[in-house]
Formats: C-alpha cells, structure tokens, sequence
C-alpha cells in the first residue's frame, strides 16, 4: 500500500479516477497517478502549495462532471450516446467487503466479496462469464466460483445490512443490451490470512480486451478521507470521513494514523461529516476497542482482522459517528469514553493534557487565535492556568456569542476566586439558560474558593424548586461539609419537592443524622423514598442499619415476592430467618427463581437441598442450572445423580454447569464421572465442557483418556482433546521454560534453547513438546544422534506431535534413508490435513531428500524422483502458507531447504506479496 503525505490531494485524484471505474472504449480510463513519494508539507514551497490548491479545484472539477454525468447516464437508460468517445462500459462495485472465517485457525478462509455493475453505453450487447472475471490479490490470481460451502451458511454487514453469503452466487452470465445494466455477485476466497489489506485488482474480459479496476482505489475514493493538523504546534491530528468506510479502505486510514505517528503527532480524532455512511458493528467496534487502547503499550486486544493503531497514538477519539436507522445503534459516550456526539468535545479531551502542559503565551495565543475547534478547548482545558491579570480574557468570552466558547469560559472561571469571576458565573446561574447554568452551577460547587461556596448557598436559598433540585444534584457531586446542613434541612422536608434529590446528595455528602434520615424515609409511604432508603441502608454495615434493614426486609416478604434486592441482600448477611419465609416462593413462577435458589443456598442446609432435588424436574434449564450450581456449592450427596442427568443433556448451560460443580469437587466420583462423558460421547458440547475440565483437573487418569483419545476417529474428540492436553501443558512448573527455549530458537540461540528445554524436560519429564523443542534445537546444532532421541520420546510421549513425526523424518533422510523419510510422512499426512506446521516440515523432509539425490548420482530413477520430490516440496510449502505459516525469512535461509533455491515457484513462495511476516519459528508448535 503507497504512502504519501499530501492525502487530500491524492484521494481526490483517486476518487476522480477510480470511484467510477470508468471503461474507455474497452480500456479503463485513467488519470495519471500522482507520485508516492510526494513531498511533505515542511518541505514545500509556497509555489508548490498554490499549484496543489489549483490541482484539488482542478480534480474536484473533474469529479462533479464524473459524478454528474453517471448521473446523467442512469436517468437516459437505454440511450446510447452519439459521442463515439462516450461510448464505453462503465463499471461499479457495490458493499465491497473484505470479510474472514475463523481467522487465524488453520481451517479459517479469507474472502472479498462484492456486486459488479456494469453499464453499457455502445451500440452492442455485451456478454460477460464468469471466467471472464478474476481478482489478482498481492499477486496472486482467483477465479470466480461458486460460493465455497464452508461459507454458505454465514453472512457479513456492509452499508448497515446483512448480506448472506448463500446469495452470493456469480450469475451464469452477464448478458448487458446496449444503454443497460448488468449485475452479478462475486465472492473470491482463499485469499491470505493477515491484518493487512491485500492489493485487489479485479480484471474483466470485454471481447478480446481485458481491464483492470483497482478495488482499492475505488474503495479509497468511497471514503472521501480529509487530513489535517490543528492545535497548538499542530499536535492534533483531525481526519474527517464524508464518504463510506470499508474493511477494504480501512487500511488507508490506518495509513493516516502511521503518517501522523511518523511526525511524531500523538493525538487524533477521527470524525465523519453530515451525510457520511453509517460504519458497521465490526468496523465500529475496532474504532471505539483502538481508542480505548490508544497509547497503551502491550495490549494485543485489537482486531485482529483489522490493522493495528501505532502504540505512539496516545490519544484517539472519536465524534459524530453517522446513526443508523435501527434504534439499537448508539452514538453515545455509554459506547466508550473516547467517543464523543461532537467533534469540540472530542478536540477537547484529546488536547486536554497538552493545554495543561504549553507555556501560558501560548496557551493565550491558541485561545485567541487558533483553529475554532481548538479555542474552546484551550480556554475550557487550559484557561484555569492563566494568571489573575488575564482575567479579562475569560470574561470577555463569558459574554461571547459563541457558545462553545461561553461554555469554555465558564468552566475556566471555576479556577479564579476574585469577585468579577464570582459574580459572572453568579450572573450565568441566574439567567437559568441551559445548559450553561448547570455548568455554571458545578463551576462555583468545584471551585475551591470559600466564596464560591458561599455564594452557591445564597442561590440555593432564594431558587425556586426546579433550580433547588438542580444545584443539590450538583452538589452529591462535590462533598463538602458546607453543604450538609443545608441539604439536611431539605431532606427532611418531604414537601420541598426536592427531598429525594436531598437525601441522595446527603447519602454522598454524609451528616451526622444521615441514619435518622434514611429510617424516617423507609417508613415513608411515598415508595421513591422506600426504594432509595432501603438501598442505602443495604449498603451501610453499622448495627442500626443492619438491623432497620433486615426487619424491614423479613415483614416485606412475609406478604410479597422478594425483589432482587432483597435476595442479594439476604445472601450476603445471611439472616436464616429467612429461610422460611423465601421457601414458599420456589414454587412461584413469577418470581426470579434463579436468585432465589442461589441465595436459599447460602441459607440452607440438606432441608433446602431436598426441596431444590424435588422441585428439579419441573424447572426450567437456566433454573436447573442454578440448582445444580446450588448443590454444588452445598456439597450434596445429591449433585451427583442431577449431574449424570446434566450431562446427558444437550442444553450448554446445564452441561457447563455439571462440569464445572465436578471440577470443583475433584473426587474420584466426580473425575470418573468426566471420564465417562468424554469417552461415551459424541455431543460437542459434552465433550468440549468435560475436556475442559478434565484438562483443568489434569489426574493421571484424566491425562491417560485424553492421550488416548487424540487417535480417535472422531475428529471433534480428538480436538477438544489435543486442547486440554495444552491445557495441562500451560499448568505445568515447566512451561515458563518452554516458553523462555521458543523464544531462544525464534532468535535462533540454539543452545540457549538446548539448556532451557532440558530444565523443562528435568521438571516435568512427561511433556512431549519440551522434547520436541530440544530435538529441533539439536538438529540446528548438527547433533543428529540427541535430536533422534529426542523426537522419538516426543513421538512417543504424543503420536499426534507433527514436530516430532517429522523431525524424525528429517533425520533418517540425512542418515541416507531418503524413501523411509519420505514414507513416514506421507504414512501419517492425513492426521496432519489442516497443519501448517506438518505442511512446512514436510516440505524440508522433501527438501532435503533432494539435497541427498543432488549428491548421490547413482541413485536409480534420480531425475524422476528429484523432479517429483521438488513438486512435492513446493507444494507443501504453499499448503503452509495457506493455512497460516508466516516467518517467510527463515524459509529463505531454512538449511533444510536450501536444494530449492533458486526455483521459481520457491522464490515466488517466500516474496513478501506471498503474506506478511510474523514470528512463527519454523518446527516450533
């Protein structure tokens, strides 16, 4: 993907170009490219800013006759136009979407999927097929096929609707008359697994011609990216979005934020502009996760179908992100804290710190001329800072006409406590003009000036009841005993009509009589202030209060179902009072029976148990599960006969439920009982929750099934079992040394490696991986004989350990047993079908059976079998790379598979446009 630094103008040429992906005459019409090395904006001169300015009008000029003609074209169907040079075939895409299955896993698929339009504007009908149509990504050639079936049963967003893949069939072909419309479905897959956006070009035959429409220029013009640097110093990135975002595009923008981290600049706000797109969930979900993780060095949790924000970002924050029509969309802050509804707000806290930080005359400069986004934030962020003569400033705008900066100065004023300042914001409570009396009204409660306070009171006496109610919410934000008594006063007066609002900022303020408060208000018959009083009181651990709270709570169920409340309440103070009184409920349908029976638990005994076992059969799954949770925790005889029934169940929440009881119990009932499910069972769900806690249990029978059954027939049990094996892996004393010999043999210290591996191997003798390690590490060391003996016990230790099978084969080829080599792995290929691991082993296997043919000419049928192991070398390798190989350089200094150097198809294999590189050690699981 090109850099350049002069976007704004790069992407108006690219949406010129390419939005429309104009045919000419059997050819696509183009602009010529600007350069990729464009220069930086330090580095022009004023007559290149003024010839780039005229190249912009001059590109946007062409973009409205583009736009206005298709336009044109679309309402004229069927009208070819007599201009010969206007005669051509136009083409579109529609919800391109670049979408992945499983990413990452060696069964996952990666695929691009879109509409071709095609418009014909000649005089003669057009057919177009299928296998007219291919997509070259990062070099490599698609053609267009049915949908795979793997993919059949899913379906991905696009311009906020859910496009199912079964639909998605290509058309058996594109017959377009002239002056109409031809549509067909595409989907490509197989592409490679990575965060990166391939280089997509879709090629159709016309005739005897073939055209090639960029499809990420197309879906950069789609985007409609502005670029720019605001702020003081011009530290804030703020990039705008007037078009669609894609997962195609999406890299171009990812492409911005490296530019800016280039420069050094670590804040950004991305924004879209009136009339933009709405972004899909996923798409949605990287931005807002990114933002969170803005700066944070370490953290792996971004997308990983998406590319990664550079960590020098530190600050990056979102606005105006476009709704949807579905209600469920939110644009919120309850989305994040980075994301914000306008863009003053997400300037403003992305900037806040550097107006904390930047000397005051610039500070004062940037307040008094900067960009009108960054003004209020300075003023609002930064204006406390400013000294006492610079006042006037502040006031000045307190009284503007704009009012993001009268908002800004008001919040600036709570940081001044001479009179004038005072008395503004004094003023702006008055005038009772939201919202900048409410932000006046927290400035002078903020403020840690006495006479702001006292001058809050002195409001707050005189207000009528809306303005009373506002000013006490402001003040449970700010503690302060000055107001206690005051507040006090109204919390008692229950005709106030702001005395819930009292009792709640006094319950934050604290007062001596707050119990007395709470205790009046239970007894009220106004049930907002039962509600809030009881809430309180649940939360306060004195004797008064638990006592109030707990007779309060005994007489209310004594009539009435208990609140949610209530139960949670009960099972933390654990009153058996209550027990009683709760058991006559479980027989209710209309209560939360599920919280009921697990706060019966924390009260009961074997009586509570005998009622839950009797109750069993009628409850609903999540109910039974809570039951079982219950007896668990009770440690009844019972849990495990309901247990037995969990199991044999297809429900996934009574089957966790069962297994998790048993892994806790861990008794040789309950471990047995894992060992049954998992051995008898086909379920999925039975033998994903029992591997798992048989994996977490990791007894020495638990350990013997499970290695048993990774040579089970059925695929699904040998999975979940391979993954608990690794479970117990990881909770072996040894794995630390494991993980400290992978990383030793990604550096290649490979007798570092040898040592690490063999305190493993001291520590834990029975971990087949540990062996393997070292067997790869001798082998990289010439010591033959050690590496033998170590991917034998692998092999061993696990049959199913693809490093030691094939570490084994590599050695007894090097011994001068090419064919036995050889024959050992093609004997075990099909338990390693979807291993890339294997794959690329397999391929140094072949490699280096040619390496001992190239040095033994007497071998008979050597031409032959060289010819056949060098396809059969090349062939792996690329069924490695597929499903998920990536360490392309050591392939190209791999010794076991030098024999294949300089073969077209090796070198085409480990070039960079095969996939990205990543830090998989070759024979390292």
């Amino acid at each position: 993907m090109r850099k350049v630094t002069e976007t704004t103008f790069v992407r108006v040429l690219a949406l010129v170009v390419f939005a429309l992906g104009v045919i000419v005459q059997g050819s696509w019409a183009q602009e010529p490219k600007s350069s990729s090395k464009a220069e930086t904006s330090e580095q022009k001169s004023t007559n290149g800013d003024a010839a780039l300015k005229q190249q912009v009008r001059d590109a946007l000029d062409r973009l409205e006759r583009l736009e206005n003609e298709v336009r044109r074209l679309k309402k004229k169907a069927g009208v070819i136009p007599e201009d010969k040079k206007e005669q051509r075939v136009a083409a579109m895409l529609e919800n391109a979407h670049l979408g992945s299955l499983s990413f990452g896993s060696p069964s996952g698929v990666r695929y691009f999927a879109s509409k071709l339009i095609l418009i014909n504007l000649t005089p003669k009908e057009i057919v177009v097929k299928p296998a007219d149509i291919t997509l070259n990504a990062d070099g490599k050639q698609f053609e267009l096929k049915s949908v795979p079936a793997q993919l059949q049963n899913y379906s991905f967003n696009v311009g906020g609707q859910s496009v199912s893949l079964r639909n998605m069939n290509p058309v058996a072909q594109i017959k377009v008359a002239p002056g109409r419309t031809g549509v067909t479905p595409m989907v490509f897959s197989g592409l490679a697994q990575n965060t990166d956006v391939p280089r997509m070009v879709l090629k159709i035959k016309i005739g005897d011609k073939t055209n090639d429409l960029d499809v990420n220029e197309f879906s950069l013009g789609q985007l409609e990216l502005d670029s720019r640097r605001i702020g003081p110093r011009n530290s804030l990135g703020l990039l705008t979005i007037g078009g669609r975002l894609n997962s195609i595009n999406v890299r171009d923008l990812a492409d911005e934020f490296d530019q800016f981290a280039a420069k050094k600049v670590a804040r950004v706000v991305l924004r879209w502009r009136e009339g933009a797109a709405p972004v899909d969930s996923q798409l949605l979900g990287w931005l807002t996760l990114a933002a969170n993780q803005a700066g944070r060095e370490g953290v792996t949790t971004q997308n990983q179908l998406f590319p990664q924000i550079p960590v020098t970002i530190a600050e990056f924050h979102l606005a105006e992100i476009p709704k949807r029509s579905s209600s469920s969309y939110r644009t919120s802050s309850n989305i994040a804290p980075t994301v914000h509804k306008k863009t003053a707000d997400a300037v403003s806290a992305a900037l806040k710190t550097a107006f904390e930080a930047i000397p005051r005359d610039e500070l004062l400069d940037e307040i008094e001329n900067g960009n009108p986004l960054t003004q209020a934030a300075a003023l609002e962020n930064g204006g406390g800072r400013l000294l006492s003569e610079q006042l006037p400033v502040i006031l000045k705008h307190a009284d503007s006409n704009n009012p993001a900066m009268q908002k800004a100065a008001v919040v600036a004023l709570r940081h001044f406590g001479e009179p004038q300042a005072i008395g503004k914001l004094v003023e702006s409570v008055k005038k009772n003009a939201k919202p900048l009396s409410d932000i006046a009204i927290e400035s002078l409660a903020s403020s840690r000036f006495s006479a702001a306070h006292d001058a809050l009171l002195k409001i707050l006496e005189n207000e009528d009841t809306e303005s009373r109610k506002r000013i006490v919410k402001v003040l449970a934000n700010y503690p302060r005993p000055i107001w206690s008594d005051t507040i006090y006063e109204f919390a008692k007066d229950r005709e106030s009509g702001i005395g819930v609002d009292a009792v709640r900022a006094l319950v934050q303020i604290g007062h001596p009589k707050l119990f007395e408060v709470l205790r009046d208000s239970l007894k009220s018959t106004d049930k907002t202030y039962q509600d809030l009083a009881y809430q309180e009181l649940t939360k306060r651990s004195d004797p008064e209060s638990e006592a109030i709270a707990i007779d309060y709570t005994l007489k209310y169920i004594e009539k009435k179902t208990p609140t949610t409340t209530m139960l949670s309440y009960l099972g933390r103070v654990k009153d058996r009072r209550a027990k009683p009184l709760l058991l006559k409920y479980l027989n209710e349908s209309n209560t939360n029976r599920s919280t009921l029976i697990s706060t019966l638990a924390q009260l009961g005994d074997q009586d509570v148990a005998a009622e839950f076992v009797k109750l069993y059969p009628k409850l609903r799954n999540y109910e039974q599960t809570a039951v079982l949770n219950a007896l668990g925790q009770m440690q009844s005889p019972e849990f495990l006969r309901l247990c037995k029934t969990a199991l044999s169940s297809t429900d996934s929440s009574l089957i966790n439920a069962a297994c998790q009881g048993l892994q806790n119990e861990a008794s040789k009932e309950a471990v047995d009982l894992l060992v049954q499910t998992f051995d008898k069972s086909t379920h999925p769900t039975q033998l994903m929750y029992a591997a798992n806690a048989l994996g977490t249990l990791g007894t020495a029978k638990a350990k013997t099934l499970l290695r048993e059954a990774r040579l089970s027939k059925n695929n699904t049990k040998r999975q979940y079992a391979q993954q608990a094996l690794r479970t117990m892996l990881t909770r072996s004393p040894a794995y630390q040394y494991i993980a400290q010999a992978q990383q030793s043999s990604r550096t290649e210290k490979w007798d570092a490696a040898v040592q690490q591996y063999s305190l493993a191997v001291q520590i834990d003798p029975d971990l087949p991986d540990a062996f393997a390690g070292r067997g790869n590490a001798h082998l990289n060391l010439k010591k033959r004989k050690e590496a033998r003996q170590d991917f034998e016990t692998a092999a061993k230790l696990d049959p199913t350990n693809s490093q030691a099978l094939t570490g084994v084969s590599i050695i007894t080829v090097l011994e001068g047993k090419p064919e036995e080599g050889i024959k050992l792995i093609e004997s075990n290929r099909e338990k390693f079908a979807n291993d890339s691991l294997f794959a690329y082993n397999a391929a140094c296997v072949y490699g280096r059976a040619i390496e001992y043919l190239n040095e033994h000419k007497e071998v008979k049928d050597r031409e032959k079998k060289q010819e056949l192991y060098k396809q059969k070398a090349i062939g792996d390798l690329k069924s490695s790379v597929k499903r998920g190989f990536r360490d392309l350089n050591w392939m190209k200094k791999d010794p076991d598979l030098k024999s294949l150097h300089g073969i077209p198809e090796f070198e085409e294999i480990h070039s960079p446009s095969a996939t990205a590189g990543s830090t998989e050690a070759k024979k390292e699981g």
